[in-house]
């Protein structure tokens, strides 16, 4: 099976239309909206297909309870959580997700950051591998759970690191010197793991010539979905432990220039029809 096959498969799969139907349905046109798929890739193969979609302006727990299978843990926090007319870096919106890892059932799930406050901080907690406090690093925390197959649930904890210091430890910390000049590292917590995503939206020369994690197995996927496909894609990462490679793929409109989050042109984006039957 070829890497498009294998994408056009899980984007086929009844809970990921299920999922792309119910987000097309909360469409409204004041507030902007995005679907994207991220791929991991252990040892030059595909090892995940995870899809997106991301919502901007306020639901409610029966919209919810669509994506989910419960909606009691997203309203935990939700009060802590502002609708945006606008898409920016900072503010990405309410995303759900549909994820296969393996031969497992798909998991689903959900992430956004909420406002800082303390009232946040408290409820996301505080870091367990990072040397500094939620409240040093001047950025809103964000919060996910992930429902799978027999009833596992996941909870992992998001911290958004965009001051200097903070980049050049995870540089340090990951082996990874782009870190430092990579616009914000997105860090995920699960347990006393952790990964990161090196976030690179912007059409500009040092982000267009980033180094990459990728085999050339996986680096010859990736470049068949630029090119033939024309997508974008403007974020890797990495796990800590196991070797994991990860990169997330936009359908951006227009000419490749700004940044993905922003601007008109790209307002409602849809890169899941591009894998549809």
């Amino acid at each position: 099976m070829t890497d498009y096959d294998t994408i056009k498969k899980m984007a086929n799969h009844s809970m990921v239309l299920a999922a792309y139907e119910k987000f097309n349905s909360l469409r409204v046109s004041e507030y902007p909206d995005m679907n994207y798929f991220g791929l991991n890739f252990l040892n030059g193969k595909i090892s995940s297909v995870k899809f997106y979609f991301s919502i901007y302006r306020r639901i409610n727990a029966g919209d919810v309870e669509a994506f989910l299978p419960t909606a009691d843990d997203f309203m935990k926090y939700y009060h802590l959580w502002e609708s945006s007319k606008v898409r920016t870096g900072s503010h990405t919106g309410c995303a759900f997700s549909v994820k296969f890892k393996g031969d497992e059932e798909p998991e689903v799930g959900f992430h956004y950051r909420l406002i800082e406050n303390s009232e946040s901080f408290r409820l996301v907690g505080q870091p367990k591998t990072l040397p500094f406090s939620i409240d040093e690093l001047g950025t809103r925390p964000g919060i996910n759970y992930e429902y799978g197959p027999r009833g596992r649930v996941i909870r992992r904890r998001y911290y958004y690191l965009e001051r200097q210091v903070h980049k050049d430890y995870v540089a340090q910390r990951f082996c990874w010197p782009f870190a430092s000049s990579c616009r914000l590292c997105e860090l995920t917590e699960f347990g006393d793991r952790a990964k990161v995503i090196f976030w690179t939206p912007d059409y500009i020369k040092k982000y267009l010539d980033r180094p990459d994690p990728f085999d050339e197995n996986a680096r010859s996927v990736i470049s068949r979905l630029n090119n033939e496909y024309g997508l974008v894609n403007a974020m890797d990462g990495f796990y800590e432990e196991n070797g994991t490679v990860s990169s997330y793929f936009f359908n951006t409109i227009g000419p490749k220039t700004g940044n993905i989050n922003e601007g008109k042109r790209n307002f409602h984006m849809d890169t899941l029809k591009l894998f549809l039957k």
